[in-house]
């Protein structure tokens, strides 16, 4: 099993009780809220953003998935956050924290997310075309494991990616990820360690 880098232990401090604030040395994750619509809708109606992961889909299409990542942020079925660079506060992408869709046991002693009783998740990340190369997906995804794996407490973190999107496969080899390749699909595995 991978551990995560230290870096990643080291540049990340995250504050729960701000609605699931992740901070690096260079970003800022806050929560998906109303007023990142726009953004969602250049994400996912961007072609260039959109060639890993099945292509672009209509205004319409984005309007009802972002209304759902907002109700899901809500549940806890899912986790998202708009990235920002900490200084300029400029919006450069979205990242997310996914539970598989089998069923979760709900929390009943309060009114906490739904739990998910598998301890694992899948890593997504989108970032607007002028903001690739430049070590974000690196920081996201460092920061995205050390909460998943640390706050969280989750055993594996996944993330999916094409044998085509080099660029994707680069950032997991950063992280010290295993690496599986079943057909089309590659699979990156972040594991903590016991």
């Amino acid at each position: 099993m991978n551990q995560m880098p230290e870096q990643a232990k080291a540049d990340c401090s995250i504050n729960a009780t701000v609605g699931f604030l992740i901070n690096t040395t260079k970003l800022t994750m806050l929560p998906l809220s109303a007023a990142d619509k726009t953004l969602y809708q250049q994400l996912y109606c961007n072609a260039e953003v959109c060639k890993h992961i099945g292509g672009v889909i209509s205004a319409e299409q984005a309007q009802v998935s972002f209304e759902r990542s907002i109700k899901q942020n809500r549940t806890g079925k899912r986790l998202t956050w708009v990235i920002r660079d900490k200084y300029s506060h400029q919006r450069l992408g979205i990242c997310a924290c996914v539970w598989p869709k089998e069923p979760a046991k709900q929390n009943h002693d309060n009114n906490s997310p739904t739990i998910n009783t598998d301890n694992t998740a899948e890593l997504g990340l989108l970032l607007l075309p002028q903001f690739c190369g430049n070590g974000i997906a690196v920081d996201v995804l460092n920061a995205l494991t050390t909460y998943g794996l640390s706050t969280l407490q989750l055993q594996q973190l996944t993330l999916h990616c094409g044998a085509e999107n080099i660029a994707m496969q680069k950032v997991m080899g950063k992280l010290n990820a295993t690496y599986t390749s079943n057909n089309d699909l590659t699979y990156w595995t972040l594991e903590s360690i016991k």
